[in-house]
């Protein structure tokens, strides 16, 4: 990571992404401002380097100012995040109003910083190949839609902010939340017993490691990029949703039968060369991994 990065923004802290990112950057030592609507607990070490601000990005009250010189990273991961939550026209305007809000406050008060927006692989359509960053966006609903216009505004910044777009498949690990097919999975299958009958086809997933992720994260930070580019963060292999039940059910120890309806479609799978040849990153956790770090959950 570049050494001069020692005023960093995380918008959107208590989410997913944001309470693992915020917790690897101060345990850097780097100086921390997070802000959300909620609150969460950071380890009694790492406290006095964080500064927790409580900030409604969707209000109509100013943002708070950078501190003195500016911010040298910010990163944007409020809004929502899992698309069985998602409600249509709601949530949409929210997502854009929340990443041309943070955008243009950020271009005013830190220009040239390194600004970094989390999007999502929805963006993306199925297919029966991988999904570059060059490949064509094609959103198949509003989630996908919000987030591919959240980058369209963002990306009017470029010429002032140093802006980077991260598109994320299937981030996956210890404090994911509920609303999700990996931890709705693991809750079939810590409730009861006998076979699990499942309402979805065996698809595949593109499953990464919320620990690769973050260095993912990290690696950019430092890496020599150009404003406006694009990363998809993802282990470019595809998982069946039957690996996925056997691993968790390894960790668990438990022995059941799985089944699943339906005939799946084609995968969204995407492609990391970029990352890799760019910031000398590539995804260290397998399968087992994945299923001990979600295992963790209550």
């Amino acid at each position: 990571m570049a050494p001069s990065y020692s005023r960093v923004l995380v918008v959107g802290a208590s989410g997913f992404i944001g309470q693992h990112l915020v917790q690897r950057l101060l345990n850097d030592g780097i100086q921390v401002e997070t802000w959300s609507r909620a609150s969460f607990e950071l380890p009694s070490a790492l406290q006095a380097s964080c500064h927790s601000r409580k900030v409604d990005v969707l209000g109509d009250e100013s943002l708070p100012a950078p501190p003195s010189g500016g911010w040298d990273a910010v990163f944007q991961l409020a809004g929502e995040s899992r698309p069985s939550r998602f409600v249509g026209n709601t949530h949409l305007r929210a997502t854009v109003r929340i990443a041309a809000r943070v955008a243009d406050h950020v271009a005013r008060t830190s220009p040239a910083c390194r600004y970094f927006l989390n999007s999502s692989a929805y963006v993306y359509s199925p297919s029966e190949v991988p999904c570059t960053e060059d490949s064509p966006t094609e959103p198949t609903g509003p989630y996908g839609l919000s987030k591919l216009l959240a980058e369209d505004v963002t990306q009017m910044h470029r010429q002032h902010l140093h802006v980077t777009i991260v598109r994320p498949f299937n981030l996956i690990g210890a404090g994911l939340p509920d609303g999700l097919f990996a931890t709705d999975l693991l809750a079939r299958l810590r409730d009861g017993t006998g076979p699990v009958q499942l309402p979805t086809p065996n698809s595949e997933r593109d499953l990464l490691d919320i620990r690769d992720a973050i260095e993912g994260y990290v690696a950019l930070m430092g890496a020599k990029t150009e404003s406006g580019s694009v990363f998809n963060f993802c282990s470019g292999t595809g998982t069946p949703a039957a690996s996925l039940a056997e691993a968790l059910l390894a960790q668990i120890g438990s022995a059941r039968d799985v089944r699943f309806e339906g005939v799946a479609g084609s995968p969204l799978i995407g492609d990391c060369s970029r990352l890799k040849s760019t910031a000398g990153w590539a995804p260290r956790c397998g399968l087992a991994e994945i299923a001990e770090s979600l295992a963790t959950r209550p």
